[in-house]
């Protein structure tokens, strides 16, 4: 999560999941539970701010997900790829 955190996305200097330690951090156990569900990838994120961040970039949204699903749920990033969760 940390490298996440610090990842720039192509040529944006802004850092998309920036403050993502302290978004997790505020919420502990909500992501908790999300990261420990079967299939997390069809539930949403438990971060509306995130859920909205994700959704205000149309182009690359989903991928973003995706980097988010990868960094916390390794396992699930193949089923979530394909568009099966």
């Amino acid at each position: 999560m940390l490298a996440l955190s610090r990842h720039t996305f192509g040529k944006d200097p802004l850092k998309f999941f920036n403050d993502l330690p302290e978004i997790i951090g505020r919420n502990e156990n909500g992501w908790k539970e999300w990261i420990e569900k079967n299939d997390p990838e069809k539930d949403p994120i438990p971060d509306p701010q995130t859920v909205d961040r994700l959704n205000g970039e149309k182009e690359v949204g989903a991928f973003m997900k995706l980097c988010l699903i990868r960094g916390l749920r390794e396992d699930r990033t193949l089923v979530a790829a394909s568009g099966e969760g």
